[in-house]
């Protein structure tokens, strides 16, 4: 008897093989039709809001033109366990041409208070012409559930250009910080705090 999953047994006699030099056994496929399988996400109970900076100042500060990696990062501090659904940031774009931006989310170093380690799997480049407003960025296929306090960054990769502008509002909280280049000392952001935001679906 000759089987393998997936294939129908065959038995054959053991006279009819022995007068045969070489001997093939076919089999025939044995195909079954299973029910079907549904996979579904489990939805989470809860509500989205908004966390970060969102106050209605129209003030548009540069970042320092020529280093490429200068960065900006906000503190979101949601309370409990949530999940990222986007993260916003307020420009300002005078050049009215295309940008390119390298989005981070980074976690909060407990010791020192400034951002960390990086929280997105892939990374997230953004390119957009819009002229003012609100640069919304989705953030759901990345899946993160995060727990406690963290940052929301954004990066200009271009060397020759700190297009776009970035709004601002007069308000110092500790809350927004700088570096002038990629992998630079992180400090505060003077006298301003970032116009940056976090949609959050907090849990229930």
């Amino acid at each position: 008897t000759f089987s393998h999953i997936g294939y129908k047994p065959r038995a054959l006699k053991i006279d009819s093989l022995l007068q045969l030099d070489v001997v093939v056994v076919e089999l025939e496929e044995n195909i079954r039709q299973l029910r079907e399988l549904v996979v579904t996400a489990k939805q989470l109970k809860g509500r989205a809001k908004e966390y970060g900076n969102k106050k209605k100042h129209d003030l548009f500060i540069s970042i320092r033109n020529g280093d490429r990696g200068a960065e900006v990062v906000t503190l979101i501090e949601p309370k409990g366990e949530v999940f990222l659904n986007s993260v916003s940031m307020n420009i300002s774009n005078e050049l009215q041409k295309e940008f390119t931006l390298l989005i981070n989310v980074y976690s909060m170093n407990d010791s020192t208070g400034l951002p960390d380690s990086q929280l997105l799997k892939d990374q997230k480049i953004i390119r957009s012409d819009i002229e003012k407003g609100w640069l919304d960025v989705d953030l759901t296929e990345e899946n993160l559930v995060i727990d406690g306090p963290f940052y929301v960054g954004f990066q200009w990769i271009n060397v020759d250009e700190s297009a776009p502008l970035v709004g601002t509002t007069i308000e110092n909280t500790g809350k927004s910080f700088i570096r002038t280049k990629a992998l630079g000392v992180w400090r505060k952001y003077g006298e301003w705090d970032i116009k940056a935001k976090a949609t959050l679906y907090k849990r229930e």
